[in-house]
């Protein structure tokens, strides 16, 4: 894994109760189902392979990058993968699995929040997590010599808009 429950907790919040084995699934399903589609294959596998390498290295820390005259910054996969790992598991993670079926915890001082809530809050994380990944699409771009398996067989999704409905 790219990640662990620890670089999540720099960037988002998350209970120190929560064990690995709760959330190493949802970093796992970031990585494979968010992640893999915007790199490509090709390079998310190399990116796993070799992750100590020097630009791999930035490339999950983050950093900055000169175009033209202009610097421009951007956050790392890290970051960005985090905020997938939370969105999935803000609208995932509270359910427990008991001998009597799927359940949601709660107690005389708290409740339960809605699937509404949970929905909003797992959209705009989304929503959140694609934004800063274009600051990474531009770095990458802008560094093909670097980075040679980018765009080499990526299909990039256009994510985050609105969709309008007409209803009869």
């Amino acid at each position: 894994m790219l990640i662990d429950k620890t670089e999540i907790s720099k960037h988002r919040e998350i209970s120190k109760a929560v064990k690995d084995s709760k959330i190493n699934p949802f970093i796992e399903d970031a990585e494979l189902l968010d992640l893999k589609p915007l790199l490509g294959n090709k390079m998310y596998f190399d990116l796993v392979a070799n992750k100590t390498e020097a630009n791999y290295v930035k490339l999950l820390d983050g950093g900055s990058f000169d175009v033209g005259e202009i610097e421009y910054s951007f956050v790392g996969l890290k970051k960005i993968l985090s905020i997938f790992v939370d969105a999935r598991y803000k609208l995932f993670g509270s359910a427990t699995d008991t001998p009597f079926g799927l359940v949601e915890k709660s107690n005389q001082d708290s409740q339960p929040v809605s699937i509404a809530t949970k929905k909003d809050i797992y959209t705009k994380n989304r929503q959140i997590a694609y934004q800063y990944f274009s600051d990474v699409k531009l770095f990458l771009d802008n560094n093909k010599t670097d980075y040679p398996l980018w765009k080499t067989d990526c299909k990039q999704r256009v994510t985050g808009g609105f969709r309008i409905s007409k209803i009869s």
